[in-house]
């Protein structure tokens, strides 16, 4: 960067006018001010403290144990070093403690640009995936139904059935974001060309499956080119799982191959928060009732066991695995 003008106030003036024995007429207000040309800037003095903290970052970085990561760390290490030791960085005094934006740094491209790098860089351990719109508090039933979803992508993952995530997520200037929105349909792919979808769509022209009636949108579908495996998370119905539950028969009838006009959806479940003392006199959540009816109700939420969740989704996938090989033979 080119060097900036700045004023440096300079005392030989007055010592000199005083030396040459001006005293009582030394004017009140002397212009002693001159034009000096320096490097050691406040953005600048930034500037050499944040590379000295990327210095100190790098060299934590060659103790760790990944051999990779350690060579590649040292390498970079290197290199910063050579910069603290050009002349441009040596001439420049570091700043200490905190710093502030200033106008150079919000107006000037080389500075933004490097300024907005090192704060991307320090926030980096508090980076996190996010939603890509905005859920109110109030909507506690959408935070539920994902929860719910992630619960089950958790299940699929440490059991090793998933294939690729990727259509989960979606990449933006300002971080990583779940696509998790009706209609977005995001889809995870699992083992056996089975899949795991948020929000299925299914309505009269959709491929492989469609409606006969109005569109329809279960929350979580396991889905293969044969059958359909639905779960529906139901926040706020603990006293009215008969009705709930009653309603799920719209996804049995209503969705449908659209090859052979059967009736695609295997299995269909309802997700519930339902305490136990409230579930344990319910039939739907009986072992035998949704043996004999495929269909019933399960506890999901926060502090709650998962086991019945987990032998339930694996043996959905198990079985819609099994349905898959038996209509292809």
């Amino acid at each position: 960067m080119k060097r900036e003008k700045v004023k440096h106030s300079e005392q030989v003036t007055l010592r000199w006018l005083d030396v040459k024995g001006h005293g009582e007429d030394i004017p009140s207000h002397v212009q002693n001010n001159k034009s000096l040309e320096s490097v050691n800037l406040y953005e600048n003095q930034v500037l050499k403290q944040q590379v000295q903290d990327l210095y100190r970052l790098l060299r934590k970085y060659e103790g760790v144990g990944s051999k990779a990561i350690a060579a590649k760390s040292a390498k970079y290490s290197g290199v910063v070093e050579r910069w603290l030791n050009s002349p441009f960085l040596t001439e420049i005094k570091a700043n200490t403690g905190p710093y502030t934006i200033t106008q150079k740094f919000r107006k000037h491209p080389v500075y933004r640009i490097w300024y907005q790098w090192f704060d991307r860089l320090h926030k980096h351990n508090q980076e996190g995936v996010g939603f890509d719109y905005p859920i109110s508090l109030k909507d506690t039933f959408q935070l539920y139904e994902m929860w719910c979803f992630t619960r089950i992508v958790k299940i699929v993952r440490e059991s090793g059935l998933v294939c690729n995530t990727s259509g989960l997520f979606q990449t933006k200037k300002n971080g990583i974001f779940l696509e998790l929105a009706e209609n977005k349909e995001s889809q995870i792919q699992l083992l056996g060309g089975l899949s795991l979808y948020y929000q299925r769509t299914y309505q009269f022209n959709t491929k492989g499956f469609q409606t006969y009636t109005q569109r329809m949108i279960p929350d979580i579908v396991i889905e293969g080119a044969k059958g359909i495996m639905i779960f529906d998370p139901k926040y706020r119905v603990p006293d009215n799982l008969g009705t709930a539950l009653g309603e799920m028969h719209k996804y049995r009838d209503g969705i449908i191959h659209r090859e052979t006009g059967k009736r695609a959806v295997l299995e269909v479940y309802i997700l519930t928060p339902t305490k136990d003392e409230q579930a344990e006199g319910l039939r739907y959540f009986r072992e035998d009732f949704q043996q004999k009816y495929r269909m019933g109700a399960i506890q999901v939420a926060p502090g709650f066991v998962e086991d019945n969740l987990k032998e339930k989704v694996l043996a959905c996938i198990e079985s819609l695995s099994a349905y898959e090989s038996d209509m292809s033979g």
